[in-house]
């Protein structure tokens, strides 16, 4: 999938390290990139489905990617490297099973 479009959200707490939509060029399909600080100081990035306007519905159901990282620093670089391989093609998606 490559993409048509990209917007970038600025983190909106202390918690959120980024955050973007992507359209692909099929219609109607658009991803989600969102990374944050989870429970226990560890950081985690998600590709869910969503809509035009970024809105996922239920993560479990519709996350198709996910990676972790031990600090903020691996967390930025990580959110990046997702987004770039995203939107370039280069990153496999499938659906995740909830742990």
């Amino acid at each position: 999938m490559r993409a048509r479009w990209v917007f970038r959200d600025e983190p909106y707490d202390a918690k959120n390290v980024g955050t973007a939509v992507i359209a692909s060029w099929f219609p109607g399909r658009y991803y989600k990139i969102s990374t944050i600080e989870g429970p226990s100081s560890e950081y985690i990035t998600q590709v869910a489905k969503c809509d035009k306007m970024g809105w996922v519905g239920n993560w479990l159901d519709n996350t198709v990617y996910e990676r972790e990282y031990k600090d903020r620093a691996d967390a930025l670089r990580g959110h990046e490297d997702v987004l770039s391989s995203l939107t370039a093609g280069r990153l496999k998606l499938s659906k995740v099973r909830p742990r």
